[in-house]
């Protein structure tokens, strides 16, 4: 099966380094410090309304 990327940046994030980063960074340590950094910035936003304007 052949794949055509887009751009520069598809190749590399698919290609070894991507399958790599993934294995790195596939923990449970990571997902909780991930979900903590995010729910902190979270906390600034004002009543939700800045995000759901930035999710559209």
């Amino acid at each position: 099966m052949t794949t055509n990327y887009v751009t520069q940046q598809e190749e590399f994030w698919a290609g070894e380094f991507g399958s790599e980063y993934i294995g790195r960074n596939d923990s449970a340590a990571m997902v909780a410090t991930n979900l903590n950094t995010f729910c902190n910035a979270l906390k600034y936003t004002s009543g939700g309304g800045a995000l759901n304007q930035l999710l559209r």
